[in-house]
């Protein structure tokens, strides 16, 4: 009689210490899932907060680098004999679809092509030409444009219309704002652009230096879809792109 009592309180014990066991499974796996969520969650509002920094900070270069682009428009520069330099009016609303504009050594600075149709067009010049050059709203689909080492510096694309266009040039300080520029590609360099708004459906931006293509700011993202291609290790959304709807 007094083994059976025995028996049955060493089951219970058993029973008990296994009860406890499992409670304490349950509370340390628990624990371990709480804490692997904190750190999913601390890795994503630490990288929606570094998005939000980079968009910070590119529209203040935006603001910035626009507010120093105005300068030359409202105060126009003078050349040492004492003539003024302004925008030439030689093209800007022309109609030269699948035109040849090419010229020696470095013209096309300050011209006017802004609202011109040239699609299809191939525009060629020397080392620094095309500087300071306004393209805004102009048509330039399928067209080929090809300077020198310091060509489109500071040149404006504002609205206009790139689509499957070639560039080959530098286009350092350049405004590409609000441009479409589907399908086109580049050769050469791209730093410090104004990229706000822009809409790089299908571009071919895989020759651009990485650090360069981050260099771009804007106040509004810029569009991109899939078949974007984009330079070795750039990472579009942590940068503040934007993936197109359409």
């Amino acid at each position: 009689m007094s083994f059976s009592h025995t028996h049955k309180w060493v089951n219970f014990g058993v029973s008990y210490e296994g009860v406890r066991m499992q409670r304490r499974f349950v509370i340390v796996s628990l624990l371990l899932l709480v804490l692997t969520c904190a750190v999913l969650l601390c890795r994503h509002v630490s990288k929606e907060y570094a998005v939000r920094l980079r968009q910070q900070a590119s529209r203040q270069r935006y603001h910035e680098h626009e507010q120093r682009r105005d300068r030359p428009k409202a105060t126009p520069e003078v050349h040492k004999d004492g003539y003024q330099l302004s925008v030439r009016e030689g093209f800007g609303d022309s109609k030269r679809r699948g035109a040849i504009i090419r010229r020696a050594g470095n013209s096309f600075q300050r011209e006017n092509f802004a609202s011109a149709v040239l699609d299809d067009a191939t525009l060629e010049a020397g080392t620094a030409s095309f500087q300071l050059a306004c393209f805004d709203k102009a048509s330039l689909r399928n067209a080929k444009l090809t300077g020198g080492i310091s060509s489109f510096q500071g040149s404006t694309f504002v609205g206009a219309d790139l689509s499957a266009a070639r560039l080959n040039g530098s286009f350092q300080m350049a405004s590409f704002e609000h441009a479409i520029l589907k399908r086109a590609s580049w050769s050469g360099s791209f730093q410090v652009c104004n990229i706000s708004g822009a809409y790089f459906a299908g571009a071919d931006l895989s020759e651009i230096d990485k650090s360069a293509l981050e260099s771009c700011y804007f106040a509004e993202a810029p569009t991109y879809r899939p078949d974007t291609k984009f330079p070795t290790g750039f990472d579009p959304i942590s940068q503040g792109w934007r993936m197109a709807t359409e």
